[in-house]
């Protein structure tokens, strides 16, 4: 008799929250992998002493420590309290944390500047009641910053920690620019910018080992080329802004 679906992935995260691996612990190839997509979304703020940022489903921390780093009030956030434990040990400098659900963060309104979603929506059962909490916590005019698998194929295994059928890495949605963009604009969120990230190709060629002390322009201009002239970007980046009135 086969296991049922899980129904509730909001405890299937929390159950997960202790397996996400600390930076440290990656391959060499996922390591460069991930750090260039970070300084991607990185430079995509404007960092001033005074720019509030959320970090909205923080994983292992190391998004926001970067933000930190670059000059931001940063907010870390995640629905276990395991997880954001330990990420708050891996990174502890000048990042504040905070175990909360998206769909009803404690959180003031307008309480920030920029908010990130990174590889959170695919995740998010509800993706509606997502993008209306987040827009709560923007300012007028703030900036949302969101990357997603781009065009991915969803297929079910048998999970190694909860022994139920899961989508493979507990994704739920698959995207692609259209529906990305007509769901933003659903919720009045304007896309400001939008561009690929992380090109499978070079991924198989172990591209990001291979150009890890490269500068970051020469890095980001290879990776471009390669979506623009075979296609296949693992991700997709948006940049979207809240209306100022």
């Amino acid at each position: 008799m086969s296991q049922p679906i899980i129904t509730d992935y909001r405890k299937h995260y929390r159950n997960d929250a202790e397996f996400i691996q600390s930076p440290e612990n990656l391959s060499l190839v996922r390591f460069a992998s991930e750090r260039r997509r970070f300084q991607v979304s990185v430079r995509q703020i404007e960092f001033t002493s005074e720019t509030r940022v959320i970090d909205i489903g923080c994983g292992s921390g190391w998004l926001a420590s970067e933000c930190a780093k670059a000059g931001g009030c940063v907010t870390a956030t995640d629905i276990a309290l395991t997880g954001v434990s330990i990420a708050q040990r891996r990174f502890p400098e000048d990042v504040c944390y905070s175990v909360a659900d998206l769909y009803d963060m404690p959180m003031l309104s307008a309480s920030f500047d920029v908010a990130i979603l990174s590889e959170v929506l695919e995740h998010v059962e509800r993706l509606d009641d997502a993008l209306q909490e987040v827009k709560r916590l923007l300012v007028p005019g703030g900036h949302l910053i969101i990357t997603v698998p781009f065009r991915e194929t969803i297929v079910q295994h048998l999970c190694i920690h909860c022994n139920h059928p899961t989508p493979s890495n507990a994704h739920l949605h698959s995207f692609d620019t259209e529906g990305l963009t007509a769901l933003l604009q659903k919720h009045g969120l304007g896309v400001e910018k939008m561009c690929f990230l992380n090109n499978k190709l070079l991924e198989l060629l172990r591209f990001p080992r291979i150009t890890r002390r490269w500068p970051y322009w020469a890095w980001r201009t290879c990776d471009r080329l390669l979506n623009y002239l075979v296609g296949r970007p693992a991700f997709v980046l948006v940049v979207v802004k809240k209306p100022s009135a």
